[in-house]
């Protein structure tokens, strides 16, 4: 689990999608099943530059790379991480990344995507290697690349 300073450069370029359309979706469909080899935050997520005065109320709010097998990239912004969905939110850029990089470690693959029903944002379901969920990240917007190298942990 690594943090980095700045968003990649390439990630100007892509679209960022906040809506389901039949092209994000295959490209999603595309990640199902996929082993994910490591996850790395950003240190300060694009929503925070835009919004300043709501810094509390973004606090818990990351956006986050997760690498795949196959070199397949996910973006993920404004994202909340939960462990449990009948518990809040994991709290704190520090225990979020102790959280994301213990569960990579253990060894974790996307097993679904659903959508929240009050907001349509996208849940990205995690599943360790016994098919159990134990990652959940609720994200307000995505996008899908390919990457070159894995970032230094």
């Amino acid at each position: 689990m690594s943090q980095t300073s700045q968003p990649p450069e390439e990630a100007a370029d892509l679209p960022i999608h906040g809506e389901l359309d039949e092209e994000s979706e295959e490209q999603l469909n595309d990640l199902l099943g996929r082993v994910v080899l490591t996850m790395a935050l950003w240190e300060e997520p694009l929503v925070t530059a835009l919004e300043e005065e709501d810094a509390d109320l973004l606090k818990d709010l990351v956006d986050l790379d997760v690498y795949f097998e196959d070199h397949a990239l996910l973006e993920l912004y404004s994202a909340l991480v939960y462990t449990d969905d009948s518990q809040p939110p994991v709290s704190g850029v520090d225990r979020i990344a102790d959280t994301l990089a213990r569960q990579v470690e253990k060894g974790i693959y996307l097993g679904e995507i659903a959508e929240e029903e009050e907001t349509g944002a996208l849940i990205f379901i995690f599943h360790n290697r016994k098919g159990r969920e134990v990652l959940l990240i609720l994200a307000d917007g995505w996008a899908v690349d390919e990457w070159d190298t894995l970032p230094e942990g």
